[in-house]
């Protein structure tokens, strides 16, 4: 006999597709044109890849409104960037002999340098009590996760990437999230990034930098791209 536990069910809702095609179609442009779309984006790289660098850049521009790298567009937000791997010293140092601090709106984007594993209640919370925040950056996620042992690692990172999808859903405000890259190569650049497949599934956006010399290959692929991202390009000097 199957049995229902009344404490623990709950009801579900439903529409049809009338209801659904009903519906006027929201085109939601690209924070940066071409290369990273609203949602859950992953960008992972090697250590020393200067996936941190180039987040940083979009973030700067995003927040001042300048295109990035003087050709892709951007849509102006506010930015929440969590700098869980460094500190505002060195945040000081990039922007101000990288990245020309004289060019930038500075107060419009936000730096935390500390966060507690799992305390993503605590993010999304800053976020609701600042509307004008609509891109969250996460240098990196390993930071704000606690160390699981056993359980199902696929359903683990996919629920954990759900969380980021509730909030662009609920609240409008795209992640982008500075992940690593696996040591073993794959034939497809998506099973690079570390973790199982639960993490990119979970994900709108993947992308991957990887660093050959003085050249950086960025590769990009996602269900709100309009085309895959392939570009290689020189790292400014001073990059580390």
């Amino acid at each position: 006999m199957i049995t229902q536990d009344k404490a623990k069910s709950q009801t579900i809702d439903s529409e049809t597709l009338t209801d659904v095609m009903g519906r006027p179609i929201i085109i939601q442009p690209h924070l940066i044109e071409g290369i990273l779309p609203q949602g859950v984006t992953i960008l992972a790289g090697a250590p020393k890849a200067r996936k941190s660098f180039l987040a940083m850049e979009w973030a700067l521009c995003i927040a001042s409104n300048v295109p990035f790298a003087g050709i892709y567009p951007v849509i102006s937000t506010q930015v929440l960037y969590l700098c869980l791997d460094t500190d505002a010293n060195e945040i000081h140092d990039r922007v101000d002999s990288v990245f020309n601090y004289a060019g930038w709106n500075s107060d419009r984007i936000h730096f935390v340098y500390e966060c507690q594993p799992d305390n993503l209640n605590g993010i999304f919370m800053f976020l609701a009590s600042h509307p004008e925040i609509k891109l969250l950056v996460i240098d990196t996620i390993a930071w704000i996760r606690s160390n699981t042992k056993g359980g199902n690692v696929y359903l683990d990172d996919y629920h954990f990437m759900a969380k980021f999808k509730r909030l662009f859903s609920g609240m409008g405000v795209s992640s982008l999230l500075i992940h690593h890259t696996r040591k073993a190569e794959s034939l497809n650049f998506m099973d690079d990034v570390s973790g199982s497949r639960g993490m990119t599934g979970g994900a709108h956006t993947i992308l991957t930098l990887v660093k050959t010399g003085d050249i950086s290959t960025l590769r990009g692929s996602g269900n709100k791209l309009k085309e895959d991202v392939m570009l290689k390009f020189q790292l400014m000097n001073g990059y580390k």
